[in-house]
């Protein structure tokens, strides 16, 4: 027994130190296996002494990263804690009150990161508010997979981009997750979002019948009186019954999910055109009628012709649009015929309760005014290459990002990309500066710390790869481990946990790793170039940028920006067209870059505070324009300074993860520098072998 308990503690602890913790570890790694950890956390989370919690729309999620969604949402936010309990919930009739009973789920896993994730979370708010009446059905929840305390709950639930949508039936068991629930498409129309998960509520009644859902079963034909009423709790008095042409339609299931609301003092059933329905003289679908117990003539009969034509007298255009919405319209009739028997008021003809959507915070014109054109200079200070923003989002990229491969290994077409980018980032991620003025003569070229130690992971990372070969496989459990032990030899470089400096946003959700990511990849191209600048030496620009471009196809978890980025690179402006000297591969960049901007401008993501100019803004360069037209030449010019000159971190201020500041590794003295600058100028470059790159001579 104190074994048993002896290992139970320790497991305990994994799970409480999350993936990256857990593999990094020495008493975890030392006494167990990382497969054995993976089976204790899912484990842990069945059988723990103490049970978590079982999260609705009220509850916060733990974890540092910002969210998209937040209490006032009918969005339950999830998080790894929770997860489990929340949609795994087959034991929750002996768990949970009844107020807390186990239905189905949609959950979407998201990063907050991702602009389509920003853009979509408008419909995903939107849809919960239209589904809210389901409630004792089916949930919507989220979890946001770029929180680190999240990523073995999305590892484990098979994400492959975002946002990733998952329909969780109600008896889900959470022992395999990623080949639990059933994949959605995170389509932009609420409307196709609402019909898609009617079809996977249906498929389960199929299966399940339970009695506490709707009963979907349409009704057979009906002669009499009683027989409609078969079945029916004799504390019910009052039946709503549905009619529709076809029983192929979703309108009536999505009524009958609306009306479960009521379901304590109604019941509600479908009826395909029938002997019911001509007996009725219905003749417009769909449309619903409402009986009482004991009477034989229905007490309402909702009309759809009559509400057309009062609508469309009434010219208001918002009503005339929403006759067009007939499940809203008929629920709206069904919600004021309830109204007025409470009341005891005679019916109503029209929905008095048309409600316009609240947007997500307002689109361009309701946005701050700009604050670079009013503070010219005080913007310029907001724009600089920062050290530390790239170093933080080039740790996502390698590490956090690498999550969404199918699979749990690397290997064929991604383990090259992978291989190149990293050989790409070894060769050309700046770990120097370029201090003072040209004109002076005063100009100086000051060592990056912090990035020439990261150059030596990337190495590091990039000979672990070669040594398995392009033709093996690569466990992802096994990179990150490596990532891990190379990022731990070299004094932990990458800030993680410091705040973004010129990709800050004026809110949590805006800019951060992609504003990085973008000033990485320009990074390289302006430092390959400037390395590859004396004629004699063979340069091909074409590879560095198929190199930036391969990886973004591969691991760019966002997929809606994913495809569009492939899109622009192979047709629109593709690569091998365009890049004819040496210095397109930073000029071509410089042009998509501002083709992204000019699509996303004016849109839910960009930031107020830092609009989607074309780059570079007049207030930045306004040499680099003539007229309205950028002078290319002038551009080049600016790019390579503004590029070349990176703001450091402040060594004084900024900790890394085991508590040392950057002057403090090794002593943190001058020699420490030299030596690793001496190991960056003498370290070897082997060949590419996977195909995009050219080997450095």
């Amino acid at each position: 027994m104190f074994f048993i308990g002896r290992k139970r503690r320790k497991w305990a602890k994994a799970a409480s130190l999350g993936e990256a913790d857990a593999l990094r570890h020495g008493s975890v790694r030392r006494h167990f296996p990382v497969p054995l950890v993976r089976f204790a956390l899912l484990f842990i989370g069945f059988v723990g002494p103490v049970s978590a919690p079982f999260a609705d729309h009220d509850s916060v999620p733990r974890g540092t990263s910002p969210t998209l969604y937040d209490s006032e949402d009918l969005v339950v936010q999830l998080d790894d804690h929770s997860f489990n309990d929340t949609v795994f919930c087959s034991h929750a009739d002996a768990a949970f009150p009844k107020e807390q009973k186990c239905t189905a789920m949609v959950v979407e896993f998201y990063s907050d990161w991702c602009g389509h994730c920003r853009t979509y979370a408008r419909v995903y708010k939107a849809l919960a508010d239209d589904l809210r009446s389901w409630n004792g059905v089916l949930k919507l929840a989220a979890i946001n997979c770029a929180d680190p305390i999240n990523s073995m709950t999305c590892r484990f639930s098979g994400i492959t981009h975002y946002p990733y949508i998952k329909y969780f039936p109600r008896n889900s068991t959470s022992m395999d997750a990623a080949e639990t629930g059933r994949l959605l498409r995170s389509h932009q129309s609420m409307a196709e979002m609402r019909d898609e998960i009617t079809r996977a509520l249906l498929d389960e009644w199929e299966k399940g019948r339970y009695a506490d859902w709707p009963d979907f079963e349409p009704l057979g034909e009906v002669e009499t009186h009683s027989e409609l009423w078969e079945g029916v709790d004799a504390h019910i008095q009052t039946m709503v019954v549905i009619f529709e042409k076809s029983a192929d339609s979703l309108v009536g299931p999505q009524l009958l999910l609306d009306m479960q609301k009521h379901s304590d003092k109604i019941v509600a059933r479908r009826c395909v055109e029938n002997s019911l329905s001509t007996a009725l003289q219905i003749v417009d679908f769909p449309t619903f009628a409402v009986f009482r117990r004991g009477e034989r003539f229905p007490v309402f009969v909702a009309e759809l012709f009559p509400l057309f034509l009062s609508l469309f007298f009434s010219f208001s255009l918002f009503s005339f649009f929403l006759f067009f919405r007939l499940r809203r319209v008929l629920f709206n009739e069904f919600e004021q015929f309830l109204r007025n028997e409470s009341t005891n008021a005679p019916v109503a003809a029209l929905p008095r309760t048309f409600s316009r959507r609240k947007g997500n915070g307002g689109g361009a014109a309701e946005r701050t005014e700009n604050f670079c054109e009013t503070n010219p200079e005080e913007c310029k200070k907001l724009y600089f290459t920062s050290e530390l923003d790239m170093l933080k989002s080039v740790r996502m990229a390698l590490f956090n990002d690498l999550q969404i491969v199918e699979g749990s290994h690397l290997s064929g077409s991604n383990l090259s990309a992978l291989f190149n980018f990293v050989d790409l980032l070894a060769k050309h991620f700046p770990y120097s500066t370029e201090e003072g003025e040209e004109a002076d003569g005063n100009r100086t070229e000051r060592f990056l710390n912090a990035s020439g130690r990261a150059r030596v992971v990337f190495s590091h990372l990039r000979d672990f790869v070669e040594s398995v070969g392009l033709d093996g496989s690569v466990a992802l459990d096994d990179w990150k481990r490596e990532f891990l032990r190379a990022e731990a030899d070299q004094g932990s470089p990458f800030p993680v946990t410091e705040e973004w400096e010129h990709c800050k946003g004026s809110s949590p959700i805006l800019r951060g790793f992609t504003c990085g990511l973008w000033m990485v990849f320009h990074s390289l191209t302006v430092n390959a170039f400037r390395q590859n600048s004396d004629q004699q030496l063979q340069f091909h620009p074409v590879a560095v940028l198929l190199t930036i471009k391969n990886w973004v196809t591969h691991f760019f978890a966002c997929e809606h920006c994913r495809a569009h980025f492939h899109r622009m690179t192979t047709k629109t402006a593709k690569i091998e067209a365009a890049v004819r000297q040496k210095e397109d591969v930073f000029l071509y960049l410089w042009k998509a870059h501002n083709l992204v901007n000019g699509r996303l401008r004016g849109r839910e993501t960009e930031d107020p505070k830092f609009p989607k100019y074309q780059f570079p803004p007049k207030f930045l360069c306004p040499e680099c324009r003539t007229g309205d037209k950028f002078d290319e030449g002038k551009v080049r010019e600016f790019l390579l300074k503004y590029y070349g000159r990176v703001r450091p971190i402040d060594g004084e201020k900024r900790t890394t993860e085991n508590g040392r500041g950057n002057g403090e590794q090794g002593g943190g003295g001058e020699e420490e520098e030299e030596e690793a600058e001496k190991q960056q100028r003498n370290e070897r470059m082997p060949k590419v072998i996977g195909g995009t790159a050219e080997e450095e001579k």
